[in-house]
């Protein structure tokens, strides 16, 4: 299934869709969801949780559920265990249904490994897998930046070096509010950036890049607006 064709949806699908995802939910969920992957086993994928990737040839990388005894949240985690991708292909993990213009992402993050790439972020406002923003670490170039993905071509909006424990979890967040992004490194690195090539709501979700392993833990949203 194409992600674009999910983008139809109205909210009601949203709460739904994320609702069945989500464990736990929090006091209200009509506004925030955070939610981790120990209730699920080891090898499947998540419900809702689509898979794709920008400039790909059709050879998705594997996403999984995966034991991780040191997992923030308790023994499992998610995410990319194997990718033959390489260069400018970024593999995409979207929440089915999600369809927000103003939203407050943070996510758990550990980078395994990769050759070409390392490390991962999270993505908002897909509008389809060519189109969206991501906040992103990569330890092997040692940066934490934003990009705004347009028509498959990464444009840089904002950067600064990193030199972050590839065998720790680490923390990333996203803030998008109309034309102002503002993201996070471990609440230590922080970019802020006005952009506006993708005004419109779409789609979040997890990303990386290439060959690159990485695992997600304790993804959560919070709408800005509905």
């Amino acid at each position: 299934m194409n992600p674009s064709a999910l983008f139809t949806h109205r909210l009601f699908g949203v709460f739904i869709g994320i609702a069945c995802l989500a464990a736990p939910l929090l006091a209200e969920p009509e506004d925030e969801f955070q939610f981790s992957f120990n209730h699920l086993e080891p090898g499947s994928m998540p419900p809702n949780i689509l898979i794709g990737e920008t400039n790909g040839s059709g050879e998705l990388a594997y996403w999984q559920v995966v034991e991780m005894e040191d997992a923030p949240s308790g023994a499992r985690a998610f995410g990319v265990t194997e990718s033959r991708n390489l260069g400018e292909i970024f593999n995409l993990a979207f929440v089915q249904h999600s369809y927000f213009l103003n939203v407050e992402l943070s996510v758990k993050i550990k980078a395994l490994s990769g050759v070409e790439s390392q490390g991962g972020g999270i993505l908002c406002r897909s509008h389809d897998p060519q189109n969206y923003y991501v906040a992103y670490w990569n330890p092997l170039e040692k940066e934490f930046r934003i990009d705004a993905m347009v028509d498959g071509v990464r444009k840089r909006i904002a950067s600064a070096a990193v030199d972050a424990d590839t065998s720790k979890w680490h923390e990333i967040e996203i803030e998008v509010e109309d034309n102002e992004i503002e993201a996070t490194f471990d609440d230590e690195v922080e970019l802020e950036v006005e952009d506006t090539h993708l005004a419109l709501a779409g789609m979040v979700g997890l990303w990386t890049q290439a060959d690159a392993a990485t695992l997600f833990d304790d993804l959560e949203i919070e709408l800005e607006d509905r």
